[in-house]
C-alpha cells in the first residue's frame, strides 16, 4: 500500500470547494433524526428496551422545553430594547467584514428561529447587539 500516493494529486482547485460551517448545537430535529435512525437500524434480535426508549423520549421533551424557554427569554430581552438606542456589529456573511450600526430599535421579529431587532431599514440579530444606551446619551 502506497501511503504517499495522496501527495501526488494535482489539478484540484479550491474554487469548487465549499466551506462548511459546523453547527455548534443540536436541535430537536437532530435529536429526533438520531432517534428514528436508531430505531430503524436496531438489531431485531436485541431491540431497544422500554426503559431506554422512555429515557430518550424524556430527553427529547426536556430539550424541546429548554429551547422554548430560551426562545422566550431571548424574545423578552428583545422586547425590552424597543425604543432604546443600541450599538450593533453586524458581520456580512459574504465578505466577513463587520459593519458597526447605531440606531433605535423599533420592532422585534423572529426569522428562522432567531430573534431579530428592527433598526430603521435594517434587521439585526439579538446577539449582534454590543451596547444599549439611555435615551439622553
Amino acid at each position: 500500500m502506497n501511503v504517499h500516493a495522496a501527495q501526488n494529486i494535482t489539478g484540484v482547485t479550491n474554487s469548487k470547494v465549499e466551506e462548511r460551517k459546523a453547527k455548534h448545537e443540536l436541535g430537536k430535529d437532530d435529536f429526533l433524526r438520531l432517534l428514528v435512525a436508531q430505531m430503524q437500524n436496531q438489531d431485531p434480535m436485541n431491540p431497544i428496551n422500554d426503559t431506554e426508549m422512555i429515557a430518550q423520549m424524556a430527553q427529547f421533551s426536556l430539550l424541546e422545553q429548554m429551547q422554548e424557554l430560551s426562545q422566550s427569554f431571548a424574545m423578552n430581552q428583545a422586547l425590552q430594547l424597543i425604543g432604546r438606542l443600541v450599538y450593533a456589529e453586524v458581520r456580512q456573511e459574504s465578505s466577513g467584514t463587520v459593519i458597526p450600526m447605531t440606531g433605535h430599535v423599533d420592532r422585534v421579529l423572529i426569522q428562522n428561529g432567531k430573534v431579530m431587532l428592527g433598526i430603521g431599514e435594517a434587521e439585526v440579530k439579538l446577539e449582534d447587539i454590543k451596547g444599549v444606551y439611555e435615551a439622553d446619551e
